[in-house]
């Protein structure tokens, strides 16, 4: 029974030391009904929310953990992602983003700022899996399942592990909660930073799954796969030299290389041809 104790009070420790040292890094963003939660990226003044959180055309405004507040402005949103980038002209603490999750079993905490001061949840990382697109076509570069449902108010906080923080938590994506993984942080960040937006790839076709390949059921008027030549009724195996069997592999290929040109290698009426198309893009949720 004291062995329990000690373990007990040791573990409670090490929870509430770990809320304390975090608890500068997260920042509150002030709406008009709801509050919500920023997590600091880097030293450059860069904050990652959700961007379910934000207002349409407002600049957010920032509650920093002093009681300071601040008008943020932002420097990027992805929608497929639920992620928004934000820019503070001042230093903050910077938390420590590791790129390698947690494994099945591992306890973790999930932190939020909406006002009135921090908020903890913890957990077992109940499954992990490789990686996963959203409904918008947002690529995530690891499946992390936390046993329990995300609060409300969590969006935009951050999942902590042992070594760090593990990725940003939203509740814009499933039903329930999800995390999206460091390693997809850094990637949009970087598209974010630079274009104000993650840029996709678009044929201007959409497909479904035979057996042969992807069968071409739509093309778009005046898109790059009609000026291609590409058909309806056309079944494309290939892009360049990826197999495209699911319709998640057409969309992979094509993201990152907007305003590249690809080989598609197709098959008309049973004989096999090769269609160059210049990737455009995207607009609209069709390929």
């Amino acid at each position: 029974m004291l062995t329990l104790s000690f373990m007990l009070n040791e573990l409670n420790a090490a929870l509430a030391g770990q809320v304390q040292e975090l608890s500068p890094s997260l920042v509150t963003l002030v709406g008009r009904r709801v509050n919500a939660t920023g997590t600091v990226w880097d030293s450059d003044g860069l904050v990652l929310t959700a961007n379910h959180n934000l207002p349409r055309k407002a600049q957010p405004r920032v509650l920093l953990n002093g009681g300071q507040e601040v008008t943020a402005r932002v420097l990027g949103r992805d929608r497929a992602l639920d992620l928004a980038l934000l820019k503070i002209e001042l230093d903050l603490p910077v938390p420590t983003w590791v790129d390698e999750g947690e494994d099945v079993g591992h306890l973790v905490l999930a932190l939020a700022n909406p006002g009135q001061g921090v908020r903890a949840t913890w957990g077992l990382v109940s499954s992990t899996s490789d990686a996963w697109r959203t409904h918008g076509g947002g690529e995530v570069d690891r499946y992390i399942d936390v046993d329990g449902a995300l609060p409300r108010g969590f969006s935009g906080g951050p999942l902590v592990g042992s070594s760090g923080l593990l990725g940003l938590n939203t509740r814009g994506l499933v039903r329930g909660g999800t995390t999206l993984p460091t390693p997809t942080l850094r990637r949009v960040v970087q598209d974010l930073q630079a274009h104000g937006r993650v840029k996709r790839g678009w044929l201007g076709i959409g497909a479904r799954p035979v057996d042969a390949g992807l069968l071409v059921d739509f093309v778009a008027p005046n898109g790059p796969a009609e000026r291609a030549g590409l058909l309806v009724g056309d079944i494309v195996q290939k892009v360049g030299a990826v197999d495209t069997v699911r319709f998640e592999d057409l969309r992979a290929v094509l993201n990152g290389q907007v305003g590249e040109a690809v080989e598609l290698s197709i098959l008309r009426g049973g004989e096999p041809k090769s269609v160059s198309v210049t990737i455009e893009e995207k607009t609209s949720r069709r390929c």
